[in-house]
C-alpha cells in the first residue's frame, strides 16, 4: 500500500484516465512520427521495467508506473495523424500524380544503339 491518501490516489487515477482519453481521442499531431512514438514507447518500457525492479510498495514505484503509462500515451499520440487513411492520405495535395504513360512515351526518345565498352 502506498502512503498517499485516497484523494491523491483518486487524483492520479483521474490524471491517467484523462491522459489516455486525450492521447487516443483528443486532437492529433499534424503528422504521425513513428520515430518519436518508438522513443516514447522505449521510455515507457524502461520506466515500467524499473517500477517492477523497485522493491516494496512505495512512492517511487507509483511514480515510475505513472511515468510509464504517460510515456505509452505519448507514444500512442505520436502514431496518430490529422488525416484519415494512414500514409496514403499524407501525400502533398499540390503535387500532381505522375502520368506513367507519358513518361514511357518520352523515355522511348532516349534510346540509342548499344556500343561495346571495350
Amino acid at each position: 500500500m502506498t502512503a498517499l491518501p485516497l484523494v491523491a490516489e483518486a487524483g492520479i487515477a483521474a490524471l491517467l484516465v484523462l491522459s489516455m482519453r486525450r492521447a487516443f481521442f483528443g486532437p492529433a499531431p499534424p503528422r504521425a512520427d513513428s520515430v518519436a512514438a518508438a522513443a516514447w514507447m522505449l521510455s515507457a518500457v524502461v520506466l515500467l521495467g524499473t517500477a517492477l525492479a523497485v522493491p516494496g510498495e512505495g512512492f517511487w514505484r507509483l511514480a515510475l508506473t505513472v511515468g510509464g503509462v504517460e510515456a505509452a500515451c505519448a507514444a500512442g499520440w505520436w502514431l496518430r495523424s490529422h488525416e484519415e487513411g494512414g500514409e496514403e492520405a499524407r501525400e502533398d495535395p499540390g503535387v500532381l500524380p505522375t502520368d506513367w504513360d507519358e513518361f514511357d512515351r518520352l523515355r522511348g526518345g532516349w534510346k540509342r544503339p548499344r556500343e561495346p565498352v571495350a
